[in-house]
């Protein structure tokens, strides 16, 4: 040992320089292996909403399948009151057109995997929203109780 204690500190120096390389290497070690077990969730998560968005659409198209049959079916102009305002009998052609553009902008909507859910559902509500609409204006132009579908 020399006298003015260089080899101890030179030793001390050398352990210390060694376990913050060790500590780094762990750092790093950890930091790699809390970045691929994040990404790993996001990608299980990732997988679990595509799948419910999936079934999502799945269930709208069997919801729209059995309703597209005869849904859009125009009033008979025979059928409707001889009394109602020829204005009236215009917005049934027009709202009837308008169904039809809802319709087969949902058909191209769920035929395009990347639209989002909630559009399809904005879509879907207008083309309802507007058939509830034609079905008040033909009972109101039936004048009887029964709605003309």
């Amino acid at each position: 040992m020399l006298p003015n204690g260089t080899l101890n500190e030179e030793k001390t120096y050398l352990e210390r320089d060694d376990s913050e390389e060790r500590f780094v290497r762990r750092l790093q070690s950890l930091e790699a292996w809390y970045q691929a077990e994040s990404e790993r969730h996001l990608d299980d998560l990732s997988k679990i909403l595509q799948a419910e968005v999936q079934a999502e659409i799945a269930e709208i198209r069997k919801q729209y399948e059995q309703r597209v049959p005869g849904s859009i079916v125009p009033a008979p102009v025979s059928g409707q009151n001889p009394h109602a305002p020829q204005g009236l009998v215009d917005e049934i052609t027009r709202s009837e057109a308008d169904v039809a553009r809802y319709t087969e902008e949902l058909e191209r909507l769920v035929a395009d995997d990347s639209v989002e859910l909630s559009r399809i559902l904005q879509v879907r509500s207008k083309e309802l929203e507007m058939k509830a609409y034609i079905r008040g204006l033909r009972f109101y132009t039936q004048g009887s109780g029964k709605e003309a579908d």
